[in-house]
């Protein structure tokens, strides 16, 4: 049996949740984790490693972020790309662009990153700098918890919005007319909110939620909340590079303005839709474990 090593430089890259109970979200490193050990049939260890001997793993996987007071393990991470110069690099967040500059230990590495399965690989290995075939992109949305059916309509006409950064609710603000339910935002004195509950609550109700733009819209960045969204039964709204074009080919609208003016009727007929053509596109564990198990030889 195979040991694999998982860690990196922030506390979740290291699994380190119970620092802050009331910030639970799906976690790209443990479900990677969940993934090896469960698809692959590998010991996983998950978890800092400073000082350590490393020659006892296989194959080690370090997640990077920017060099911010959210890296809490940089040391760690540095220890791990001095003492494996075969260790594999993991990136989680959209922030990415900034890795190549601040982590020059990237270079000539494989480098796995969370995609949909419908997402746009080589524009993803542009923003990371690096040639498409030394990129493995991962869709763990088969580990997603979403409900399994919808709530029911018609429902308020308002949109829920959660994210720790301001700037996604200053875009909502103005970009939306419906009144928008914000949670996340420290700085903006907002309520946090588990992922779980929004899922499971607060996705059923409201008509609609957010799924505001970012620095590397259009590559299909694996973000759980657009399937807990569709799954529970409401609209996904924001640009239409969000999606690829896994919705516009079949004229499937994600855009908040086209949303916004819908009928009742016809915002429960675009939520049906856009559940259906989603779900149906998440990958069987068993696909999404091949390139990883190529990775890691």
């Amino acid at each position: 049996m195979k040991n694999i090593l998982i860690t990196g430089c922030t506390d979740t890259h290291v699994n380190r949740f119970d620092r802050v109970p009331d910030v639970q979200f799906a976690s790209t490193p443990a479900l990677l984790a969940k993934l090896i050990n469960e698809e692959l049939g590998y010991s996983v260890t998950h978890r800092t490693a400073e000082n350590e001997d490393l020659d006892r793993y296989d194959a080690v996987i370090c997640f990077l972020y920017p060099k911010t007071k959210h890296a809490r393990h940089v040391e760690n991470a540095e220890f791990i790309l001095h003492e494996r110069p075969d260790a594999i690099i993991g990136v989680d967040d959209w922030s990415l662009p900034q890795l190549p500059s601040q982590w020059p230990q990237m270079a000539g590495r494989g480098v796995i990153a969370p995609m949909f399965s419908w997402g746009d690989k080589p524009l993803l290995a542009r923003f990371l700098k690096m040639n498409p075939r030394d990129l493995v992109t991962v869709d763990l949305s088969c580990y997603l918890h979403l409900v399994k059916a919808p709530g029911p309509w018609p429902r308020p006409r308002c949109w829920v919005n959660a994210s720790y950064h301001p700037h996604n609710h200053i875009w909502a603000a103005y970009h939306t007319h419906w009144p928008v339910a914000s949670y996340g935002c420290k700085e903006l004195c907002q309520p946090r909110i588990l992922e779980a509950e929004l899922a499971c609550d607060h996705y059923m109700r409201a008509a609609g939620v957010l799924v505001p733009p970012y620095d590397i819209s259009g590559t299909g960045w694996w973000r759980p909340r657009i399937l807990q969204a569709v799954a529970a039964g409401a609209v996904i709204g924001g640009i239409r590079a969000e999606t690829c074009n896994i919705l516009a080919i079949n004229d499937i609208t994600i855009d908040v303005g086209a949303v916004e003016n819908l009928s009742d009727r016809e915002l429960e007929q675009l939520a049906d839709e856009q559940r259906a053509t989603l779900l149906s596109a998440i990958p069987s564990a068993n696909a999404v474990a091949e390139p990883i198990s190529n990775i890691l030889e």
